[in-house]
């Protein structure tokens, strides 16, 4: 399997504030992978719920970077093999979100199947599972 990281940076329309501070726009990481002419993608943001030591976007690069030359081997439908790697080398979870997208949106194109019905979900019941508000004066 092939693994490419591709930065992008996207830039909010309005400046969104919450508890951590401003925020203006992002720079993520697109995570593709390619496997018998199919390809995946997954998307690493920088997170994190502390204030002592911040995660950015280098460090999610500098960690795929790391761990890529050891899921090369591997096929997307490796999974136990990729998670054991994952967890041995104790990328952050933002890195193993990403990896995980790529290969379940790889799955899902190879099956040729949306995902919530690869998984036996009932579409009608599926509800948005995050929103974000931000503050502002009154």
């Amino acid at each position: 399997m092939k693994i490419i990281i591709q930065p992008f940076t996207v830039r909010k329309r309005f400046p969104l504030t919450i508890s951590r501070g401003t925020a203006t726009g992002n720079t993520n990481l697109w995570v593709k992978v390619q496997a018998e002419d199919v390809e995946g993608w997954g998307e690493a943001t920088p997170f994190s719920i502390s204030q002592d030591h911040a995660c950015t976007t280098e460090e999610l690069q500098q960690e795929l970077q790391q761990v890529i030359p050891r899921l090369t081997s591997l096929h997307p439908l490796d999974r136990q093999q990729i998670t054991a790697i994952l967890d041995q080398t104790s990328v952050s979870t933002a890195t193993q979100a990403a990896i995980d997208m790529a290969l379940y949106d790889w799955l899902g194109k190879r099956t040729q199947l949306p995902l919530w019905q690869l998984w036996g979900l009932n579409i009608q019941k599926i509800v948005p599972t995050s929103v974000t508000i931000g503050i502002s004066s009154p």
